[in-house]
């Protein structure tokens, strides 16, 4: 709840399944602070649909509502004008561009990684970007044997470069990491509810030819959205016309050169994003993942362990309870509050 115009505002009544809020204003709508309930509710709490019951008593205040896109749905309670606004209905009517995620690819990604596809209308994989070895972009958890978690590595072909990208780097040891890996799935997954179905879907994916690392992990990225129906539209910075820039510099192309409307970044962006200077930029709010991991119920485990492959989740839960438990960001950050944050300051909005 907050205050706005003078009265208080609040969203209740949430819809995980369908990712809807119910919107309350106690005082008639003022433009502003609806345009910024909309924006919170929308940007800060991630939903896809808003709703509010208006009062036949006061319909004079359905012309507001309706110019922020709010149309007149299915009945609500006896007595009352039920009003929706989807997420897309908002962004056009308020003249917004896309949303913008940019990332790197990562092996067999986490919950996470898929949340933020979830919130992005473009998701741009970062493969010409700089391969560190080690990293999230060559290794991931999972259980190894039962209730044990371990390291998978994917073996690569790496040149003394530092600078080597995505595009650059190959997949080693191809026929004998590919049939390990699927044993060691076949042992520790196939008896999971969904077992089967996801090593149908890691099978598909290693009975591909790859010509480096940023197809081999963007090709399981995609199938696993696909498998999830997370609709973002899907877009390799390599073909941006950007290269040559640095960094933070090079992100703010990429976004111009989408006409970006608001940016989603990672958590952990944000250090660097500020040692650069470049943040924030004039007219496009940014906003920050704070990812908690949501518990469900994992085969051969005692006690629930996070922050695994997303191949641990596909394996035990139905697709639509995955697209819940994804969502572990309850409050996007925006600028001000990541910094205030980073420097445990509190932010008053």
């Amino acid at each position: 709840m907050f205050a706005a115009a003078g009265g208080q505002v609040s969203f209740q009544n949430f819809d995980e399944q369908r990712g809807a809020g119910e919107l309350r204003m106690d005082a008639r709508p003022d433009p502003a602070a609806l345009a910024e309930a909309l924006r919170i509710g929308f940007e800060q709490l991630a939903l896809q649909q808003i709703y509010l019951d208006l009062d036949p008593a006061e319909m004079g205040a359905l012309r507001v509502y309706e110019e922020t896109g709010f149309r007149q749905g299915s009945a609500g309670e006896q007595n009352v004008v039920r009003l929706r606004l989807n997420e897309q209905q908002w962004r056009a009517a308020s003249g917004r561009g896309p949303r913008i995620v940019l990332m790197q690819p990562q092996f067999l990604p986490w919950l996470g990684y898929l949340e933020l596809i979830h919130r992005a209308d473009v998701f741009v994989f970062l493969d010409d970007f700089q391969f560190v070895r080690r990293s999230w972009g060559q290794r991931n958890r999972l259980f190894v044997v039962r209730g044990q978690v371990g390291m998978i590595t994917l073996p690569v072909s790496h040149e003394d470069d530092q600078e080597a990208t995505f595009l650059d780097i190959s997949e080693a040891e191809t026929t004998v990491w590919r049939r390990k890996f699927l044993n060691l799935l076949n042992q520790n997954y196939r008896g999971a509810p969904q077992g089967e179905a996801v090593l149908t879907l890691v099978r598909e994916w290693l009975a591909g030819h790859y010509r480096n690392l940023a197809e081999l992990e963007i090709a399981f990225i995609e199938k696993i959205a696909a498998y999830l129906d997370l609709r973002a539209h899907f877009r390799r910075s390599s073909t941006l016309g950007t290269a040559g820039l640095r960094r933070s510099r090079r992100l703010q192309a990429i976004l111009e050169r989408l006409g970006a409307g608001t940016y989603v970044s990672a958590h952990g962006s944000f250090p660097y994003m500020k040692a650069d200077g470049v943040f924030p930029l004039a007219n496009l709010p940014t906003y920050f993942q704070n990812h908690v991991p949501r518990e469900y119920p994992q085969r051969g485990a005692d006690v629930f362990v996070p922050r695994l492959s997303c191949l641990d989740a596909l394996a035990n839960l139905p697709t639509e309870q995955v697209r819940i438990k994804l969502r572990g960001t309850e409050w996007w950050q925006n600028w001000a509050e990541r910094e205030a944050a980073e420097s445990n300051t509190p932010v008053h909005s």
